[in-house]
């Protein structure tokens, strides 16, 4: 029995033993949990606040790529609208020249106004005036307005016939240029 109790006190001394190393790696795993569960407990809030703060900068990103395509397109219509701008001002000043050279330019015309104003004049008179009215190459009229009609109701503006007035009234307004001689 003496071995029996030598047995006992053993085993009782193992158990303890077991005892205190069980309580202390639990005391140690507990400490663990608590200490994570401390840094987890702080980290969450700045990971909140990370999140939050990346989030508003994407959509402020996204905003800014919105306007950035958008500045990108306009720039592109730009660029085209420049092009076709370049191109008319390049026929635009060819034509200019093409017009100085053939003397067709302001500098080499005299301009005067002619208004005339219900003036009766003969029929000779008036198909001698529209005929010779810018019929060569040194002079032109520019007209704005252009009237003629018959004095008398029933005669005939085109064919003159026996008994129609021999008058027509004629108004005019425009420019007449004359080319300079040089």
């Amino acid at each position: 029995m003496t071995e029996d109790k030598q047995l006992d006190s053993v085993n009782e001394k193992k158990v303890m033993k077991n005892d205190s190393n069980q309580s202390g790696s639990s005391h140690s795993k507990r400490m663990f949990i608590f200490v994570l569960t401390g840094l987890l407990v702080v980290a969450l809030p700045i990971v909140v606040f990370k999140a939050v703060h990346d989030w508003r900068n994407l959509k402020t990103l996204k905003a800014e790529l919105s306007s950035v395509k958008k500045q990108s397109s306009d720039l592109a219509i730009l660029k085209n609208r420049i092009a076709s701008y370049k191109n008319y001002h390049n026929q635009l000043k060819q034509l200019m020249e093409a017009s100085q050279q053939s003397e067709l330019g302001e500098n080499f015309w005299i301009d005067r106004k002619v208004e005339i104003n219900r003036r009766q004049i003969n029929r000779t008179e008036a198909s001698g005036f529209l005929e010779g009215v810018g019929r060569d190459e040194n002079s032109f009229f520019k007209t704005n307005m252009f009237e003629i009609k018959t004095v008398q109701a029933g005669d005939d503006l085109y064919k003159f016939r026996e008994g129609d007035a021999n008058e027509v009234q004629l108004t005019m307004d425009g420019v007449f240029f004359t080319k300079i001689k040089q």
